[in-house]
């Protein structure tokens, strides 16, 4: 950017009621439709009191129309609170291809800013299990929609110790599934560790399983030759509601002539503090 061009920005701090972001929305011309559920959850931590200034703000081209911020304005409408934010204006509309095409931060990249190290196959065994928590809760399908990442990290600390154990003893297309794998963390917070330990080495090496043991290799057959391996939210709810079924008939000591889809097999993950 040149020091002429650059020369035109004013930028301030500014406390924006959700009048203003009414009318300054109105200004919006040209772009993307607006993510009506990452704006409501920028509008639920405002009224949460979560809202942080930071660098990222509103901003205006040279003419007046809204460049950038479109989301962070239909919150502060929504959230009905006034938050103070950093506002730009003067921007040459020549600046739309630098605006917004930096790279995005994983969720893995955000816990590991918080000091939490998660490889990214963890990672996804954390987001089923946190879709799990809040389908169980409200008898919903799976929905891996944008979600408040500081949330996130209390429900990974939830059930951090849950992932650790569940963690297949080798990368196995099917077997070590994110979901089958968030199952067995699911039945870690109330069931024997020790069959919970048998049924993972038979899901894996398929041999030496007695016959009350016989649901730990039905639900590997099962994963070897299904196509919901490569399924979207509702392949892997699937995914997960067998393998609770299979889990639990193995810690039951009981046989599975069919492995069903069965919501009442789930186990129920606790409740966290603070969501």
């Amino acid at each position: 950017m040149t020091t002429a061009l650059a020369e035109r920005f004013e930028t301030r701090r500014v406390l924006v009621t959700p009048e203003m972001a009414k009318e300054w929305l109105s200004l919006n011309e040209n772009n993307r439709p607006i993510n009506k559920v990452r704006a409501e959850l920028l509008a639920q931590q405002i009224r949460d009191g979560k809202w942080r200034v930071t660098h990222q703000g509103i901003a205006f081209w040279d003419d007046g129309a809204l460049a950038d911020g479109q989301h962070r304005l239909a919150a502060i409408a929504a959230g009905d609170t006034p938050v103070e934010i950093m506002v730009t204006r003067g921007i040459n509309r020549d600046s739309i291809h630098a605006i917004d095409s930096g790279r995005p931060r994983s969720i893995a990249n955000v816990l590991h800013f918080m000091g939490m190290q998660m490889s990214q196959s963890q990672v996804a065994v954390a987001r089923a299990l946190w879709m799990e928590y809040h389908a169980a809760r409200a008898e919903t399908a799976w929905n891996n929609q944008v979600f408040d990442t500081s949330r996130f990290v209390l429900f990974v600390e939830h059930v951090g110790e849950a992932i650790a154990f569940s963690a297949p003893p080798k990368a196995c297309r099917g077997l070590s599934h994110a979901a089958v794998t968030a199952a067995i963390a699911s039945a870690w917070f109330t069931q024997s560790h020790v069959d919970l330990i048998r049924f993972k080495d038979l899901l894996h090496s398929g041999v030496g399983a007695e016959e009350h043991e016989s649901a730990a290799i039905k639900l590997r057959d099962f994963l070897l030759t299904t196509r919901l391996n490569t399924g979207g939210n509702d392949a892997r709810q699937e995914l997960y509601l067998r393998s609770c079924t299979s889990i639990r008939a193995f810690v039951e000591g009981r046989g599975l002539a069919k492995l069903y889809c069965r919501p009442d097999a789930r186990f129920p993950i606790p409740d966290c503090r603070g969501l």
